[in-house]
């Protein structure tokens, strides 16, 4: 099981680091293989489908971390959601690459009520992550994804590689949320959860879990850059 340390509140456990690192990975291989696919999709290349093929599977790629966490029905519903998402980007890169105002504007308006969905699902799942700090993340990571689009496509390149910069640093911040979030999540389980074998035992009430949360806080983000 992961658990704070509470000999040495300072440092994160190896088990929680390696929740860290996976979802880092997760979410800088989005970021690098949808940059990969922008300038695919600039240049015309014929390695564009092998591209896609490999962007379809970073919804899978999640589903098999979260799945231990949250178990398969809610990871194959966040499978879903995340494809949605990953799918339209796809979408709206063609469409901006393509120079149709109409469907640019379509293609942005579904990617934004995609994000919306994701954010709602990811809040519901459980109160280590908030709905308003997902829309924050994934919207931010949106426009950020809109101009390095508008500036391969233009020709700016300069600014591409300036804005993939600023992308991969918020990849990670997104992915140090979503680990933060899973660590949480498993040690309220455990606190929230009665002893079966004790008659006497009962869930910690919300002013000890809200006390919990804000060490866990503490604890992770020390070890953190």
């Amino acid at each position: 099981m992961v658990s704070i340390s509470q000999t040495n509140p300072n440092f994160i456990t190896y088990g929680q680091l390696s929740i860290i690192n996976d979802f880092r990975k997760l979410w800088a291989e989005f970021a690098m293989w949808m940059k990969v696919y922008i300038i695919s999709i600039d240049n015309n290349s014929r390695d564009i489908p092998a591209i896609s093929e490999r962007l379809y599977r970073v919804p899978k790629d999640f589903y098999s971390k979260l799945e231990v966490f949250f178990g398969p029905v809610l990871s194959q519903q966040l499978y879903t959601l995340l494809m949605k998402y990953i799918v339209t980007c796809m979408q709206l890169t063609i469409s901006t690459k393509n120079g149709n105002r109409q469907i640019v504007d379509a293609n942005t308006a579904e990617w934004y009520r995609n994000a919306e969905e994701l954010s709602n699902f990811l809040a519901q799942i459980t109160f280590a992550w908030n709905k308003g700090q997902w829309d924050n993340l994934f919207f931010q990571y949106m426009s950020m994804a809109i101009q390095e689009m508008v500036a391969r496509f233009s020709g700016d390149y300069n600014m591409q590689t300036s804005v993939n910069d600023r992308i991969m640093i918020h990849a990670l911040m997104m992915a140090d949320y979503m680990a933060n979030g899973i660590i949480h999540h498993i040690t309220l389980r455990d606190i929230e959860t009665p002893d079966t074998t004790d008659t006497n035992s009962s869930p910690k009430n919300t002013d000890q879990l809200n006390k919990h949360l804000k060490n866990q806080d503490e604890y992770i983000y020390y070890a953190m850059p």
